[in-house]
């Protein structure tokens, strides 16, 4: 299986090529709508097709400064064409769309040329191109076999908006496992949905999350999987809920998660995020993707080490005696970054393979020092709180021995 192109490189690989992107990194066989500096347009080349050698990604500007291959002579086996050359180049170019760069060699011999639909070198045969149906490139003929067996978009619209589903018809259907954009027929949500998925009863998430459960139904559904509910039921199976365990542990997870996810006590897990055990605070930044990230981490994990992978580089980390400060610290940084700088997300799902978009800003906004002093004041209101509710004072975090300069940062 190939490596994974990262997005910085596949980034660098387009600004190489005069091409700015203005959609996320779709992957690198996919179309990846772009401006091309050179002439303005918009194109959408593929990042394998920019990165061949000799390739520009812009057609129109292809299309301007191609140079057809000069003609050459017939070769010494062949016998030659008998018949009128200007008709058949007539009919090739009209009929089948083929651009000859050499007269015809005769009609059972390959011609050289282009295809006048994807403007690719072929090498037909005149006897192949008369058959009834035929063209002259193989590419492009497979492309049309392809459309002729798609399924008809007609009734699949039907057959979702029988289903509650109001799909946007501007949208070109692909398959019936790719995502379509649409509205949820009964109240309008915004939903980008996979026919598959709405045939087999999946429905408008945002419905389904604000659909009233009752707490007798909820505590039988609890009571199944050996928990307790100890707080008061919020009324949504998407909301947090707080639960005990046999082990005696509580923390508030939803109930969609413990019912479809099969999630359980993070205390007692042996893997993942323990909020029992110590966990460090993180800040992390990425030189071509100019982004900074915070977020938690045990000690006991290698999170930092699937980050580095993706080329993030850490900038500094604290260290809590328990993950469940870390997590509070977190939700503080949150918070403030989102809430009170005004600052949104940066990156997207798709660009963060190994998970933790949520907690991304653009470095010319809030760089790695500046985060890292927010970290600083977070973790100092942190221990007040803790401070003020406890009768002895908690003691303070241990700085991880990762020295950084800091730089004063004020609110």
């Amino acid at each position: 299986m190939p490596k994974k192109i990262d997005s910085g490189v596949a980034v660098a690989t387009m600004m190489s090529k005069n091409l700015l992107h203005i959609a996320p990194y779709p992957g690198s066989t996919r179309p990846w709508p772009s401006v091309h500096l050179d002439c303005g347009q918009v194109c959408s080349p593929s990042y394998t097709s920019v990165a061949r050698a000799g390739n520009g990604g812009c057609k129109p500007c292809s299309y301007k400064h191609r140079q057809l291959p000069k003609i050459r002579a017939p070769r010494p086996y062949q016998r030659g064409f008998k018949g009128d050359q200007t008709a058949i180049r007539a009919w090739a170019i009209h009929e089948k769309h083929f651009l000859p760069s050499e007269p015809c060699p005769g009609v059972s011999h390959t011609w050289r040329g282009w295809c006048m639909d994807c403007w690719q070198p072929v090498n037909p045969k005149v006897d192949s191109m008369r058959k009834p149906g035929a063209g002259c490139c193989f590419d492009c003929g497979k492309r049309r076999g392809g459309d002729k067996l798609r399924t008809p978009v007609g009734p699949v619209m039907d057959k979702l908006r029988d289903h509650g589903f109001a799909p946007d018809p501007a949208h070109r259907f692909t398959r019936l496992i790719d995502p379509w954009p649409g509205t949820c027929a009964a109240k309008g949500h915004p939903w980008n949905a996979r026919p598959t998925d709405v045939f087999t009863g999946h429905r408008c998430p945002k419905c389904m999350g604000n659909q009233r459960t009752s707490e007798s139904h909820a505590r039988r559904q609890l009571e199944t999987m050996g928990l307790e509910l100890v707080g008061e039921w919020p009324g949504s199976i998407q909301r947090p809920v707080p639960v005990k365990g046999p082990c005696g542990h509580t923390w508030e997870p939803t109930l969609a998660n413990l019912i479809h996810a099969n999630s359980r006590c993070p205390s007692c897990a042996n893997h993942g995020f323990d909020p029992s055990r110590p966990a460090f605070v993180y800040v992390l930044w990425h030189p071509l993707l100019e982004s900074v990230k915070f977020g938690i981490r045990g000690a006991h994990t290698k999170r930092i080490e699937a980050h580095k992978g993706q080329k993030w580089t850490l900038h500094n980390e604290l260290y809590f005696e328990e993950g469940a400060h870390a997590r509070e610290v977190e939700d503080l940084m949150r918070t403030h970054i989102r809430q009170v700088l005004r600052i949104p997300q940066h990156l997207t799902a798709g660009e963060m393979p190994q998970r933790g978009a949520t907690e991304t800003s653009c470095r010319l906004l809030l760089d790695e020092r500046a985060a890292w002093q927010v970290v600083l004041d977070m973790a100092k209101l942190h221990r007040t709180v803790r401070s003020s509710l406890n009768s002895a004072p908690a003691p303070p975090p241990t700085q991880s021995p990762t020295s950084a300069e800091q730089l004063p940062f004020e609110f």
